[in-house]
């Protein structure tokens, strides 16, 4: 099986290496620095483990984002993509969503390190638009679904349906079952799983212009922290190069749902399977756990 690197770190070998790294590394896409991070003092300590918050920006209210964070322990032996429900209650009954939407990426931070336990290195937005245009290039992708359902035109089967980057926007956008986004959640899960079990490395090293097509997406739609450059990512791309599809593994974080007298659906952290994937995180092995997370069905 090829191994697995990330489209960076192919840039060697692309004639428009400089161009995407200069573009990419562009003070333009550089959120301000002092409205990312809470203070140090309060974050877990610096290790040499390396953690991203990704969210794309899925829906203009926000209720379709994608909240994910890519963990790499510091023995580079795994990758962990955990995909967040947005409408978790965390404190006051207040959700995660309100409360980044309210007090923006240093709370999302300061509630993942707490939760999770390991510090988040970096932070990057990107478009549902630029993820659509990855897809485009790489997919379709052979996506399951738990419920048929119809959303935005796309007629979706219960089972394996192929998207395109419009029908995995429409699918991952999609609240169709009234249980606080958890159906939704999923399928954000399945959509990033099928994603990186799609990509063929092979493929993209001796075709060139998918490889610029990748690029193109990810560069042009992605907003980021200003330590996040080209070469960060280069180098983690280097530290995983020996890395199998099956050591990459994407689960959601693991949440309960209670519907209430009044009908509406209340989601919370489970909390002693959390506890486990924690202490998993902050370990140098989180892949074996992470990986029977995902035969659990998370």
């Amino acid at each position: 099986m090829a191994k697995i690197r990330t489209a960076l770190s192919m840039l060697g070998s692309a004639k428009d290496a400089k161009k995407f790294a200069a573009r990419f590394d562009d003070p333009s896409r550089a959120m301000p620095a002092e409205s990312l991070f809470p203070p140090d003092e309060v974050r877990p300590e610096l290790t040499d483990a390396r953690t991203l918050l990704l969210r794309v920006t899925n829906t203009p209210d926000g209720h379709g984002d994608i909240f994910t964070v890519v963990h790499a322990p510091a023995a580079r032996n795994s990758v962990s993509v955990l995909v967040f429900n947005p409408n978790i209650i965390i404190e006051a009954n207040a959700t995660l969503r309100e409360l980044v939407d309210d007090s923006g990426y240093p709370v999302a931070v300061a509630i993942v390190e707490e939760f999770l336990g390991t510090r988040i290195d970096h932070i990057i937005e990107l478009t549902g638009h630029a993820l659509s245009g990855i897809i485009d290039a790489v997919g379709p992708l052979a996506t399951y679904s738990r419920a048929a359902f119809t959303a935005d035109g796309f007629d979706f089967v219960e089972g394996t349906n192929r998207l395109d980057g419009a029908a995995a926007r429409a699918f991952t956008a999609a609240n169709p079952v009234d249980d606080a986004g958890q159906t939704r959640t999923r399928n954000q899960r399945a959509v990033l799983r099928a994603l990186l079990n799609t990509l063929d490395v092979r493929k993209l090293t001796k075709d060139n212009s998918q490889l610029v097509q990748v690029l193109e997406h990810a560069v042009d739609g992605s907003q980021k922290d200003p330590g996040l450059t080209s070469g960060v990512l280069t180098q983690l791309a280097n530290d995983l190069r020996d890395l199998t599809r099956k050591d990459i593994v994407a689960v959601t974080v693991p949440a309960a749902s209670e519907r209430q007298e009044d009908g509406s659906v209340r989601i919370t952290f489970e909390a002693d399977v959390l506890t486990a994937l924690r202490e998993s995180l902050t370990s140098d092995g989180p892949g074996e756990f992470v990986a029977k997370l995902a035969e659990m069905g998370y």
